[in-house]
């Protein structure tokens, strides 16, 4: 995360993130930087259906057509925390760390007018914790390459 904040830094950028599945989880990862409060002004954590709703203005006819887990939904959150937020850069994550068949993730990215949609299918045998932990992972990389950090 390191790289990402001085890349905002060095172009004078923001970011946000509204986070479900890592409940808060890339946020932490980025204040543990120095002059993080530079470049992140708010983080959600949306866990809920309601609280994408009432946060993210998420409408619920688009979960119950799609499922919270979806592209379709992800999108809406990147796009409405960028509405809400007017970030450079922001950030969505939804997803099943665990008990669901497949444990996945869809996270969006939100750049300069461009989204950005990945999905994420995690090993079965793995844990709630290492699901969240290779999103988080694999966010910061996705960045850096989209980016090019």
């Amino acid at each position: 995360m390191r790289a990402i904040l001085e890349y905002l830094l060095k172009r004078k950028e923001t970011i946000s993130f509204a986070e479900s599945m890592t409940g808060g989880a890339l946020a932490a990862s980025f204040i543990k930087n120095s002059n993080a409060s530079l470049s992140l002004k708010e983080s959600f954590v949306v866990y809920s259906n309601e609280a994408k709703q009432k946060y993210l203005n998420i409408d619920p006819k688009l979960i119950e057509m799609y499922d919270v887990v979806s592209s379709e939904v992800c999108e809406a959150m990147v796009r409405n925390l960028h509405l809400l937020t007017n970030r450079t850069l922001c950030i969505a994550t939804t997803g099943y760390a665990e008990r669901k068949n497949p444990n996945l993730c869809y996270f969006g990215m939100y750049y300069q007018g461009e989204v950005y949609i990945q999905k994420l299918v995690f090993e079965d045998q793995k844990s709630r914790e290492e699901n969240i932990d290779t999103t988080v992972s694999y966010i910061v990389e996705f960045i850096k390459k989209t980016l090019k950090i």
